[in-house]
């Protein structure tokens, strides 16, 4: 009787047969279907193992063997230390102080770039160091540079070392909030011994005399903060000539120089002081300046000075003064002075990417921790999204976008002047995307030096940066 093991043969046996007839049309045939290919590729397999396998010894023992290396413009990174080289005079290998200046000579195409093993450099002769002395030894990418806000702040803070210091912030990329101030909205704030109105993104320079009029005791700041601020006119009352002097008044009445004067018009009321040939028209605000100025109590015989009210019809039969005394930049009705603490961060926020409107000023926003330390000079705290950097065009005032003719390249806390548009090209920017910022802003920020390539290809007596 047959058991299962010869069942299991027999069936093996006709399975083979069956497949020897379909394959080859020899069912008695002694080798296997295939057999050939299969030790073929096993053989093919096991070669190339071994073949890889003395390759990878070899380049143990003897790495390197980079090749096209000697072309013209071509950054060389070395792979062990990151060190720089660009080919030079005389077909050296030159080495280069920091990353932009290599960039500047090798240019933005990636393809110019090569990384390789110090082996694979040996054979070249080198060179002298070049580039630019304290130039950034790293690049963003385009994508990943800032536009918009750009905020300039100021704020007290109890420092461990310093005690209760005035510290300016410079904050890109990120909104620091609070709430702006309106156009008939002001701060008064004191720098040193000067007090100063912050009004409508301007710093105005105030008369001392007329302070206590306004605020008794201003919040006093860093001076650094100021300058961010475009200058406007004085705060202070016009100069009038003759002041005191007696002269004949509206209506044929006695009068003296630098009296005041109001009239009602339907819903509006005009002012007007007393010159020696006639009345001048003032604004609300050079009115006040006048009441508060200690000198204008001459014309009052030492008495507090008052207005006196005048009819329509008085003010047209009165000489005019051909001097023109009103500044057109103090128009219409003195601001509200808004209370301020030295502690609240005080901001001037510029936002438009286009650069085509002004700040404005915002209160009570939100800052990083303060800086430890305070800058002699420039902003003490510089603050970027992780990896941010700039590409800047600096206005010579607010809502001059279209004069820009200098930009910058802002990145490890200084500012980098780049000498035309082909230089930022090199690094890989398009100065028709740099964002308009207002030149008394970017002076805040440190200054290094200017990014050209000419001076990227010069000879450096010290070390690389």
């Amino acid at each position: 009787m047959q058991t299962r093991k010869d069942l299991l043969q027999a069936h093996r046996l006709s399975t083979q047969r069956a497949s020897l007839a379909l394959i080859l049309g020899q069912p008695d045939n002694p080798e296997l279907p295939m057999r050939r290919i299969n030790v073929s590729t096993f053989a093919g397999v096991m070669i190339t193992v071994l073949v890889m396998a003395v390759f990878g010894i070899f380049g143990i023992l003897r790495p390197g063997g980079a090749t096209n290396l000697r072309q013209a413009g071509m950054l060389i990174i070395e792979k062990e230390t990151g060190a720089r080289y660009v080919w030079c005079e005389d077909g050296k290998l030159c080495p280069v102080a920091n990353y932009v200046s290599a960039r500047l000579m090798a240019g933005a195409d990636s393809k110019s770039r090569r990384t390789v093993s110090r082996n694979s450099l040996d054979d070249f002769p080198r060179g002298p160091l070049i580039g630019i002395s304290g130039a950034p030894n790293t690049l963003p990418d385009a994508k990943q540079l800032v536009r918009t806000p750009w905020s300039a702040c100021v704020r007290a803070v109890d420092n461990a070392t310093l005690g209760h210091v005035s510290t300016v912030s410079l904050v890109v990329g990120s909104q620091v909030g609070g709430r702006s101030l309106r156009d008939d909205q002001a701060v008064l704030i004191r720098s040193a011994d000067q007090p100063w109105l912050i009004w409508k993104n301007r710093r105005l320079r105030v008369d001392p005399d007329v302070v206590t009029a306004l605020d008794p005791n201003p919040a006093q700041i860093s001076g650094k903060w100021l300058n961010a601020l475009p200058a406007g006119p004085d705060y202070r009352a016009p100069a009038i000539p003759a002041l005191g002097q007696e002269v004949t008044g509206p209506g044929g009445r006695p009068a003296k120089v630098g009296q005041l004067y109001s009239v009602v018009i339907g819903s509006n009321t005009n002012y007007y002081v007393q010159l020696a040939d006639g009345i001048a028209p003032i604004s609300e605000i050079e009115k006040e300046l006048l009441r508060a100025d200690p000198d204008s109590r001459r014309a009052y015989g030492d008495l507090p000075v008052q207005e006196g009210q005048l009819d329509p019809a008085t003010i047209n039969t009165t000489p005019k003064s051909v001097r023109q005394v009103t500044n057109p930049e103090l128009a219409g009705r003195p601001p509200q002075i808004v209370s301020y603490s030295d502690r609240t961060p005080l901001c001037s926020v510029y936002d438009d990417p286009s650069g085509n409107s002004g700040g404005r000023v915002t209160l009570d926003g939100a800052l990083p921790d303060p800086p430890q330390t305070v800058a002699a000079v420039g902003v003490d705290q510089l603050v970027f999204p992780p990896g941010g950097a700039a590409l800047v065009g600096a206005m010579s005032a607010p809502g001059k976008a279209a004069a820009i003719r200098n930009h910058y390249l802002v990145t490890e806390g200084m500012r980098f002047a780049l000498k035309d548009a082909e230089t930022a090209g090199k690094l890989g920017y398009d100065v028709s995307r740099a964002v308009p910022v207002p030149t008394s802003l970017l002076n805040l920020i440190p200054e290094g030096p200017v990014l050209d390539p000419d001076a990227a290809a010069r000879e450096l007596s010290a070390g690389p940066r």
